[in-house]
């Protein structure tokens, strides 16, 4: 009886170690999935009767932590702000002087409304590195909903908008740029940020100011 039962519970370890090592290697197959073969490898009950093949396992993780570079800096909110920009006013020009005015060096607003006319990147010429911008232009009365950032520079205060526009049956997104003229009005409410470490830095590599933050992980 006794022996009967020991043979049970080793084909039952058998088999989960045969799970196992099939969980494995279906996640070694998918080689961008990082995260999880690293959830894999720190199961506390991992199961290899291969010490080589866990080694390179677990080598290949270490890789591509080593190329995660993510940056950071902790801070707290100042004030908010709620604004509104009338027909004829151009969002940037506008979001650009309230932040001077009121000395805000960092900040991110999110904005509804419409716009009359403008530019906007949607993507680059080419997936290549530095990029060639695609612009689209637009008129005639757009809906908008976006948000924006602004961090300090070399340059003073760099705003980034981005934003997705709808007319009818079409839609872009992308980064508006130059020039956005509002038709009727847009809403925003401005979150400043404070405490932070934080700046739009020159990047060669890709041709543009870059966030850099104190921080990595």
């Amino acid at each position: 009886m006794r022996k009967a039962g020991n043979q049970k519970m080793e084909e039952m370890r058998a088999g989960e170690a045969s799970a196992k090592n099939e969980e494995r290697r279906s996640l070694r197959d998918e080689e961008e999935d990082g995260a999880a073969l690293a959830h894999l490898l720190l199961k506390e009950n991992f199961v290899s009767t291969n010490a080589n093949e866990y080694g390179d396992l677990k080598r290949k993780i270490e890789r591509q932590i080593e190329v995660v570079f993510m940056q950071y800096s902790e801070g707290r909110l100042g004030r908010v702000f709620v604004l509104r920009i009338d027909d004829g006013e151009d969002l940037i020009a506008s979001l650009q002087k309230f932040v001077f005015e009121l000395k805000i060096e960092s900040c991110m607003a999110l904005f509804m409304g419409a716009l009359r006319e403008g530019r906007a990147v949607t993507g680059p010429e080419a997936p290549v590195i530095p990029p060639t911008p695609h612009f689209e232009s637009f008129e005639s009365g757009w809906e908008i909903f976006g948000m924006a950032t602004l961090y300090p520079s070399a340059e003073g205060p760099k705003l980034h908008i981005h934003s997705s526009l709808g007319r009818g049956q079409r839609t872009i997104t992308g980064c508006i740029r130059e020039r956005a003229k509002v038709y009727l009005i847009v809403e925003a409410v401005l979150f400043e940020l404070s405490g932070l470490k934080a700046q739009r830095a020159w990047d060669e590599k890709t041709g543009l100011h870059l966030l850099s933050l104190e921080k990595r992980l």
